[in-house]
């Protein structure tokens, strides 16, 4: 019966119970990459790709993607192009992210993914390592080393068969960059680049000054979560010693921008917050737990908001942010509440509550965005007796 079942020339089928054998399909990060599968990535040239899926690769190799913890994977990126480019934004990055090193590696010339032998190359050098996040930048550097064709089915198919035989040897994530048609509608070159992708996803709107990243599915196999029209993630520019210019970076996710397949004037009709100023306070979150562990004195928690060279951060603007986050309760103040300047000088609108000789923290209520664990600031600028 075993000679039956490995015998070639005859079929072999399953019960359809058998499928509910199969793991689920999960997500490494968000919306963008399954645990296992491939992500093609069609932007414009200079649609800020490289920088995007750079940085997120970065992040995940810490285990991080924004607020959100992901399975750590080490970064593998195979630099067809622009290797030199690569330099200010590992720079930036590090810059914004102090004492973080990034689980990562790079080859600095395209792998040809349509040769048997050089695909296996690739499987050898990273087989009895952790499961890795593998980004190509880009295809049409894959297939410019046998001189293939993007728009014929059958070359770009040989390709990305390459491209799975390392998935599925290294239970790997892989990101595929690739440029968009000049409709700017779909990625450019045959339906195969689609068909060959568990994800395909579009960078409509890449935007550093004002931090926002647009993007959109273009497909997303089923099993975890719709195909969206467009979701956002953030971006800042960055401060680095020797650049004239400032150095863009992709930080993660925005916390609820918009809803599910709508536009972001529609997310605002929902009632999603949406503005600069709600911005600004998320961020402020977001910078107590990254870099304090969610308690710091207010001038800690000041000065790192003024770092990496952004405007805005003032001290009457900071202190009026944290009066709306005291307000809203997502921080509460422990220590001296006599030390807070705030309330002695009459600003906080809590301020009958806080000066009666309390020492407890106040209790925070539930947080709506982002929806983290108790936050608690501790203000006073002297350590409570």
């Amino acid at each position: 019966m075993a000679d039956d079942d490995n015998d070639p020339n005859k079929l072999k089928s399953y019960s359809i119970t058998d499928l509910l054998k199969l793991e689920r399909r999960e997500e490494l990060v968000r919306r963008l990459f399954f645990k296992k599968g491939i992500t093609t990535v069609a932007t414009a040239s200079g649609g800020g790709k490289t920088t995007t899926f750079f940085c997120l690769g970065l992040y995940v190799s810490i285990a991080q993607w924004g607020e959100e913890q992901v399975e750590q994977r080490p970064l593998f990126w195979i630099a067809g192009e622009d290797q030199d480019g690569l330099k200010p934004l590992l720079e930036a990055w590090m810059k914004h992210n102090p004492g973080c090193i990034p689980d990562a590696r790079y080859i600095d010339q395209a792998v040809d993914f349509a040769s048997q032998n050089e695909t296996n190359k690739l499987i050898k050098h990273l087989e009895g390592q952790p499961r890795p996040l593998i980004m190509a930048d880009a295809l049409s550097d894959v297939l410019a080393i046998r001189g293939l064709d993007e728009d014929k089915s059958k070359e770009v198919t040989r390709v990305y068969k390459g491209v799975r035989r390392v998935v599925d040897a290294l239970d790997a994530s892989f990101g595929v960059l690739h440029h968009q048609g000049w409709t700017g509608k779909r990625e450019r070159g045959s339906s195969a680049i689609r068909d060959n992708s568990e994800i395909v996803v579009s960078i409509k709107k890449f935007d550093p000054v004002n931090g926002t990243v647009e993007l959109e599915h273009l497909k997303r196999r089923s099993g975890a979560g719709p195909k969206l029209k467009a979701f956002y993630l953030n971006a800042k520019l960055i401060t680095v010693d020797g650049y004239k210019d400032q150095i863009p970076i992709v930080t993660g996710p925005r916390p609820e921008v918009g809803v599910h397949g709508q536009s972001t004037a529609a997310g605002k009709a929902a009632g999603k917050p949406d503005n600069k100023e709600e911005e600004n306070l998320i961020e402020m979150i977001m910078v107590l737990r990254r870099f304090f562990g969610n308690r710091a004195t207010r001038g800690q928690w000041q000065k790192q908001m003024q770092g990496d060279g952004e405007a805005g951060w003032s001290k009457s603007s900071f202190d009026r942010r944290l009066r709306v986050l005291k307000a809203r309760r997502w921080v509460g103040i422990v220590g001296n509440p006599d030390a807070w300047r705030g309330c002695r000088m009459g600003r906080c609108s809590r301020r009958p509550r806080l000066h009666q000789g309390r020492r407890q923290p106040v209790q925070p209520g539930p947080i709506p965005v982002p929806p983290v664990s108790v936050l608690l600031v501790s203000v006073p600028t002297v350590s409570p007796p």
